[in-house]
């Protein structure tokens, strides 16, 4: 399975169509980490942010329905609040029932070790405070006493029917990465990821995408949210891929 941006139809019948906080800096910041910054990296300091956990999405075939007489009708302004709002509300049951967690900690963790293998860097202890959305700017405020921030934040996460079989669930995750220099306030590096799993050779039906306490949720988000991970500390960051750590067995052949 490999990643899949999310098309502007699937977007929307997935909700990932609602708008997010605009970067208005972003043109002047970096996407890939230059390599006069890496080259400077070893021994320097990064805090760790953690933010307010993301709500999870869960789009039945019912709501899929009646969503698209809300968009008809009233368009995107009337149909992305309907749908969101009652994606998130069934969201919460299911990570009530299965126990998945906003997958956010899996990309920390996977970068936090990455920058210490591969650049040399030292981690600060956790801000346990959660944050909600601020910009880079923002967040290197909150942490004079680094070098550097590293933040990682899921945008959307959840299931839907697949839109080229609907008896089928599809699972989404969209995340922002960035490694944030704290002297100048602009980010490193950046990328937001957009994954789903569109090309699983055996997805589940929807009615049992909750099954075994959510294993199949917790394998398919684990292995999107280690994807992005590790692309974003290979491709952006510039990072050997021997120093970052493999994906585990429990996440690696979801819905195969």
């Amino acid at each position: 399975m490999g990643i899949r941006t999310i098309t502007t139809a699937a977007a929307i019948a997935t909700v990932i169509a609602a708008a997010q906080p605009a970067h208005a800096e972003r043109a002047r910041d970096q996407t890939f980490l230059q390599p006069e910054a890496a080259a400077t990296l070893a021994g320097k300091t990064f805090a760790i942010v953690v933010h307010t956990p993301t709500p999870y999405s869960a789009v039945s075939r019912e709501l899929l329905s009646k969503s698209k007489w809300v968009f008809f009708a009233g368009g995107l302004l009337a149909g992305i609040p309907y749908q969101n709002s009652r994606a998130h509300a069934a969201g919460v049951g299911v990570t009530d029932r299965t126990g998945a967690e906003d997958p956010a900690a899996i990309g920390r963790d996977i970068l936090a070790d990455a920058l210490q293998r591969g650049r040399g860097m030292q981690a600060l202890p956790v801000d346990a405070t959660p944050v909600e959305h601020l910009d880079a700017d923002g967040l290197a405020q909150r942490h004079p006493e680094a070098d550097y921030v590293l933040d990682v934040r899921t945008v959307r996460w959840g299931h839907t029917p697949n839109l080229g079989d609907k008896a089928h669930a599809l699972v989404f995750y969209a995340s922002e990465m960035q490694l944030i220099d704290v002297h100048t306030g602009k980010t490193a590096a950046w990328v937001k990821c957009e994954i789903n799993t569109s090309k699983a050779k055996d997805p589940p039906e929807l009615a049992d995408i909750e099954r075994e306490d959510g294993r199949l949720i917790k394998q398919a988000i684990g292995h999107l949210a280690w994807t992005c991970a590790r692309q974003f500390a290979n491709v952006r960051m510039g990072i050997a891929p021997d120093k970052i750590a493999p994906v585990p067995a429990e996440f690696e052949a979801p819905f195969h």
